[in-house]
């Protein structure tokens, strides 16, 4: 669960185990591919695919826009991680998604990743699980591989 989700610490145990930046991306025709780079006042008249509202990605984008005083003004509500990343592809506007979630088509060379050189998007993922609930050897052990992969993916993500 993302770390801006409220969860009462009375209750609840919880543990951020990985850092998700979240990235601006397009296809690779789109005219952002020749600057590598951007300012958030560039791409603000782009449409942008997002997911609709009562979603934690959405909710956290826009929140993290305000905050910075910006804000999107072509909006398409897609519902699926997959369909944004499929009209991404194929040219229907831009996006800004978990870098964890795109990596395959980074790679591929599916979609690219533009800098933001103004405002960042990155969010914690945790877990947690209720203070006065029993937690067996094999959900610790679970918590532990958890924990260690994370590391791993860390690397990964941040390439």
């Amino acid at each position: 669960m993302s770390d801006h989700i409220y969860l009462d610490p009375t209750e609840y145990h919880f543990d951020t185990f990985l850092i998700d930046p979240l990235v601006l991306i397009c296809s690779p025709e789109h005219w952002l591919t020749e600057k590598k780079h951007c300012r958030f006042s560039d791409i603000a008249s782009e449409v942008f695919l997002i997911k609709p509202e009562h979603s934690a990605t959405r909710d956290f984008l826009l929140d993290r826009i305000q905050e910075n005083n910006k804000e999107l003004k072509n909006v398409m509500e897609i519902n699926s991680l997959e369909g944004i990343k499929q009209g991404v592809i194929h040219g229907l506007g831009i996006s800004i998604l978990s870098r964890l979630s795109i990596m395959q088509e980074l790679k591929s060379g599916l979609l690219c990743e533009i800098a933001f050189d103004d405002i960042q998007f990155s969010r914690g993922i945790r877990y947690f699980y209720h203070k006065e609930k029993y937690i067996s050897p094999a959900t610790k052990n679970f918590l532990s591989v958890l924990q260690s992969q994370a590391q791993i993916l860390t690397k990964d993500i941040n390439k």
